[in-house]
């Protein structure tokens, strides 16, 4: 799928539209400046695959790291860790 392009200005203008166009029409739309890509607006089921990609990610990972021998995991620290990273994410 092609995501077109839009400038901040026409994403101003025309964000309703864009908005419904996203989420009925399953359109991906990036919005840019100075012809850079800044951001994209997506539909929820993208960014909800997105966020699970994610946690597949980190469980493999931390599988991993689990398997390693002579590797210690600082609960404390893992801990700091997680919460930071979900603050991030706007998780609570």
């Amino acid at each position: 799928m092609v995501m077109k392009g839009y400038t901040m200005a026409q994403v101003r203008r025309e964000l309703s539209e864009l908005v419904g166009r996203v989420a009925y029409g399953g359109e991906r739309i990036t919005i840019q400046r100075r012809n850079k890509a800044l951001a994209v607006i997506v539909p929820v089921a993208d960014a909800e695959l997105l966020e699970r990609l994610e946690d597949e990610i980190d469980i493999r990972e931390a599988d991993k790291a689990l398997k390693e021998k002579d590797r210690a995991i600082d609960w404390a620290a893992a801990e700091k860790y997680l919460v930071r990273t979900k603050k991030r994410k706007g998780r609570k």
